[in-house]
């Protein structure tokens, strides 16, 4: 099965949360866990990479070099883009 960089860095946040919450589900899941590393620690550093790289180029930072977010109504915070055009361009990429 092919998994896209986006479903792999979800799986790969899934794991480390559901981690934190149950120790149960770190050790009955041990091996698979491993296992998801062993196979994709290569992809999953390529697509942070990638992903760092186009906040980057179209995301806003702070005064402190971190990248600005919005807070959204029902879900999680979202980056801020420098502009409309952008953001558009990113889209479109």
């Amino acid at each position: 099965m092919r998994v896209d960089y986006h479903t792999l860095i979800l799986l790969e946040t899934d794991i480390r949360e559901q981690s934190k919450q149950s120790i149960a589900f770190k050790i009955f899941n041990s091996t698979k866990i491993d296992s998801f590393y062993k196979r994709n620690s290569m992809r999953l550093e390529v697509a942070k990479k990638r992903i760092g790289e186009l906040m980057n180029e179209y995301c806003l930072k702070d005064e402190n070099g971190k990248f600005k977010e919005e807070k959204q109504e029902n879900g999680p915070s979202e980056y801020v883009f420098e502009s409309p055009e952008k953001k558009q361009e990113y889209i479109d990429k």
